[in-house]
């Protein structure tokens, strides 16, 4: 059969748009690689009969992360580096997923200096926060994400914003979170300030209530666990590539890996984050900062996989 030249130089355009499609998705994808920040975190391990694999999420709230400026996230305090205000645990063995959420104010021992609260040994650096880990709570890190806040609003925007429901009209002026009572569709920005709620009051018989202590450490994890959630399923159902494209992103400029965890493991967390999960059970002193481990916290622990003293930390 013989080729004409209309057909020679359909065919040489057709070859021209996909080697362009190509090299644009290679540039792309080489874009979103060099965005992910990188760290180096000490050696953790487990030392059971059935190791797996431990993901430690942490969402931060650096401020240097964020788009519009501090201000327009929580109170404007513009206190540097990274806390970490949001801790969740993934543990993949051969008999499953366990999920834990740690209260971010519980008090641990890091390898070096005195007790301290866990968000505050992020900001001394990963590697401390990856030793508090594994000797107060017997977690290792084989796989650490950090998430800053622009990631969180970025991500949710891109799968079109998430759905949650209050019994009550909802309030936080710290994280500026204001919610009806009922069905609420939220935003990016919107989802990032529902994450952060730790000072909630509802609004009861035309009275402003706040939530207790207790109940304000722990409704962190549960907030940030019911939107990832959200996102994981809308990312695992949608066939759109421009979504994807759009979610990953705003992920690769907005998170932190540690050196062995490559981008392209991160779609593993998609069924992971689908995992019911657990927060840890706390004695808070009387005062809302400061939360203490007790023996419900330690059984918890070892029924997600992590018994007492079973971390070995090899600095």
């Amino acid at each position: 059969m013989t080729v004409t030249s209309r057909q020679r130089k359909a065919l040489l355009i057709v070859v021209f748009v996909v080697c362009g499609a190509l090299l644009l998705a290679a540039v792309n994808m080489l874009a979103m690689i060099t965005r992910v920040g990188r760290v180096g975190i000490p050696a953790t391990a487990l030392t059971t009969a059935d190791p797996g694999e431990t993901w430690v999420i942490v969402g931060s709230d650096n401020r240097d992360y964020v788009p519009g400026g501090a201000a327009e996230y929580g109170t404007g305090q513009t206190d540097g580096g990274d806390h970490a205000d949001i801790v969740l645990v993934f543990h993949k063995t051969a008999r499953g997923v366990k999920a834990l959420g740690i209260p971010r104010d519980l008090m641990v021992q890091a390898a070096t200096g005195d007790p301290q609260r866990l968000t505050l040994t992020l900001n001394q650096s990963p590697g401390t926060f990856v030793s508090a880990m594994c000797l107060s709570f017997g977690i290792p890190t084989d796989h650490l994400v950090i998430v800053h806040m622009g990631a969180l609003i970025g991500v949710v925007d891109a799968v079109g914003g998430v759905d949650v429901q209050s019994q009550y009209a909802m309030r936080d002026a710290y994280s500026k979170l204001e919610i009806p009572a009922g069905p609420s569709h939220l935003d990016g920005t919107q989802a990032l300030a529902y994450v952060r709620t730790r000072h909630p009051e509802y609004l009861i018989d035309g009275q402003w209530v706040p939530l207790d202590a207790m109940q304000g450490s722990l409704l962190r994890p549960r907030a940030a666990t019911e939107v990832l959630q959200q996102v994981a399923t809308k990312l695992k159902a949608t066939r759109n590539p421009v979504t994807w494209q759009r979610a990953a992103w705003s992920v690769s400029g907005g998170v932190v890996l540690d050196s062995h965890t490559s981008l392209f493991d991160l779609p593993q967390l998609i069924g992971m984050v689908r995992t019911p999960v657990t927060t840890l059970p706390i004695s808070p002193t009387s005062g809302d900062i400061i939360d203490f481990p007790t023996g419900d916290t330690y059984a918890t622990l070892t029924a997600a996989g992590f018994p007492s003293g079973g971390c070995h930390y090899y600095g």
